[in-house]
């Protein structure tokens, strides 16, 4: 049964503008419009540009940035405030979810616009959170209750991806294949071609794709710690990942929550939260991806409600 909210929901991802869309002004002195910045100043491209969303006592607010120290944020118009926020294509289309609505959005101006919206109760599911997005356009999204992954191809449809104790997180590979993260950091390639799943000798959690890399958050040692592998350009059996490229170790009083490739694969951000002893907030640290390795350039104070999605080069607040 179709949910009678559907119907406003889809509206208004398909409608940006009016009281719900128009981006509020920040009052003065407020710390979100400009957040601490720079472990390395005196550079134009020292972070990538962004969308951030920031969860506030008085709402949702949404932001763009452009490549760049330091960083400036200027509001973003969204559909809807409680829309949720997902990774970025390599196009810089963003997948959005709203319920049991998903929508490709595209920045336009200082909007972003949907340009697909998807009714996920027509494929039998129902509300869902953004799991992921590949280069040519197909979904990902994550039951809100299970967790459960399901593709959502162009041409329509749902197809529930079988994997045990599902963390609700993916990353596209360029080769086609999907990776899935589930409970005691086991990861997943699933083929489109075959519909098969395939456990991978790899472990970690928060897959993050982009550029031909794979990254995730490894926990298996003493301390977190990032990897970034190549993944192989053809799908191969029976591991769709090549040869380690590098990884990072933070500090031992930084916890790191998670790792975002951007979708170039130019750039690697680590959320970071203090240690047991730390006295720092939580931020993000930003790593330019280079042939010989990461190269780190800055860092941002986060809130502890506020979400990142990196954008490809080209993108951003113009």
């Amino acid at each position: 049964m179709h949910s009678p909210r559907r119907p406003a929901i889809l509206a208004a991802l398909l409608v940006v503008g009016g009281a719900c869309g128009s981006p509020s002004p920040a009052p003065p002195g407020d710390p979100s419009t400009s957040p601490p910045t720079v472990v390395t100043p005196d550079a134009a491209d020292q972070l990538p540009a962004m969308v951030i969303r920031t969860d506030t006592d008085d709402g949702v607010r949404w932001w763009v940035t452009s490549p760049g120290a330091p960083l400036v944020r200027r509001p973003l118009a969204v559909p809807a405030g409680d829309v949720q926020l997902g990774p970025a294509g390599v196009d810089g289309s963003i997948l959005l979810t709203l319920g049991a609505t998903a929508a490709v959005a595209r920045l336009s101006g200082d909007e972003l616009a949907p340009v697909r919206v998807v009714d996920l109760g027509a494929g039998g599911l129902g509300a869902s959170i953004p799991g992921c997005i590949s280069e040519a356009g197909t979904i990902a999204v994550a039951d809100a209750d299970t967790l459960g992954i399901s593709v959502l191809p162009p041409e329509g449809g749902a197809v529930p991806i079988e994997v045990p104790l599902s963390l609700g997180e993916c990353a596209w590979l360029e080769n086609g294949s999907l990776v899935l993260s589930a409970e005691g950091d086991r990861l997943f390639a699933w083929d489109a071609g075959t519909g098969t799943e395939l456990p991978l000798a790899a472990t970690g959690r928060h897959p993050s794709s982009g550029g031909g890399l794979l990254s995730v958050v490894d926990r298996s040692g003493p301390r977190p710690v990032v990897v970034v592998r190549a993944t192989n350009a053809v799908r191969e059996e029976p591991d769709p990942l090549g040869a380690e490229r590098f990884r990072i170790l933070t500090g031992p009083n930084e916890l790191i929550a998670n790792a975002q490739l951007s979708p170039d694969g130019g750039w690697l951000a680590l959320t970071l939260d203090a240690g047991p002893e730390g006295t720092t907030s939580r931020r993000m640290r930003f790593y330019r991806v280079t042939v010989a390795g990461p190269e780190a350039t800055g860092e941002i104070q986060l809130g502890e409600r506020e979400q990142v999605t990196l954008l490809p080069a080209g993108t951003g607040m113009p």
